[in-house]
């Protein structure tokens, strides 16, 4: 991951279904390699759920879960 020095849980992610774009912004805390990696299992979470047509309740709820 770059940059190597200050990887962090910050994520986000970006997508368009004809008329529609859909964005998603993820803040893991902290500052290190185990926040980059929650926030980027929350991302693709939330990918999967938006591919399976889940509405945006369902996609929080998901991307959320412990």
């Amino acid at each position: 991951m770059e940059p190597v020095h200050r990887v962090s849980g910050d994520a986000f992610d970006h997508a368009m279904a004809g008329p529609v774009v859909h964005l998603s912004i993820f803040d893991a805390t902290g500052h290190d390699t185990a926040a980059g990696l929650t926030a980027n299992l929350a991302m693709a979470t939330c990918r999967n759920s938006r591919r399976q047509d889940a509405d945006l309740v369902e996609i929080t709820e998901r991307s959320s879960r412990p």
